[in-house]
């Protein structure tokens, strides 16, 4: 190839796109993204990846009951993914379920005990 030619390189993802967004603070773009509503989205299948980054947006929103159902959508796709209970955990906190939110939490610990976000949030809960 010239040098001089640029390489394609193709677009990110929605999911990229939507974690970008959300990490500036753009949430309502990045749930548009999500959810096919803005004008760039493309159609594709809800995967948990998907249901995490929309539960972490709605919570930055103060959307929590639309957070927790995200992330329940979460572990019912991915039961051993430890960052889907932690973000479970997060919305039942912010739903003010704490104890609901201990067991999330402690599962998310036990599936992965290096998690620091689960162990320091599951700390300030107990």
């Amino acid at each position: 190839m010239d040098p001089r030619q640029k390489e394609e390189v193709p677009p990110p993802s929605p999911l990229c796109q939507a974690a970008l967004l959300h990490c500036a603070g753009r949430y309502t773009t990045a749930v548009q993204v999500l959810t096919g509503q803005h004008e760039e989205a493309e159609e594709f299948p809800p995967d948990a990846g998907t249901q995490v980054v929309l539960s972490a947006t709605y919570t930055r929103m103060g959307s929590y009951t639309r957070a927790l159902q995200h992330a329940e959508n979460a572990t019912q796709l991915r039961p051993t993914d430890a960052g889907a209970w932690y973000i479970r955990g997060e919305a039942l906190v912010s739903l003010g379920r704490l104890a609901d939110a201990v067991l999330c939490l402690r599962h998310a610990v036990s599936l992965d005990p290096a998690h620091a976000e689960a162990m320091y949030l599951l700390g300030n809960c107990e």
